[in-house]
């Protein structure tokens, strides 16, 4: 069984990816959905850094994208899912 600190293949995680990938969870889960670039603006991160953080999450189940009703891509966490 893999943990963010041991995935299941590749390098460990570091220290700052780890607490990375958990302040856009936190940020999801508070107060998302967001479009990849916002959240990307609303950490200051860069838009490729937030890319990977999303699919790292994904690929844990953790979050998920979907098209809103109006056709915007947004990512979001299960609970506070505006997907259909």
């Amino acid at each position: 069984m893999s943990t963010p600190e041991t995935p299941g293949r590749g390098r460990p995680r570091t220290e700052e990816t780890i607490t990375r990938d958990e302040d856009i969870y936190r940020l999801l889960n508070e107060s998302g959905p967001y479009t990849r670039n916002e959240v990307a603006d609303r950490l200051s991160l860069t838009k490729s850094l937030t890319y990977l953080a999303l699919k790292r999450l994904q690929k844990a189940g953790r979050v998920k994208r979907c098209l809103t009703q109006s056709g915007e891509s947004v990512w979001t966490v299960e609970v506070n899912s505006p997907c259909q």
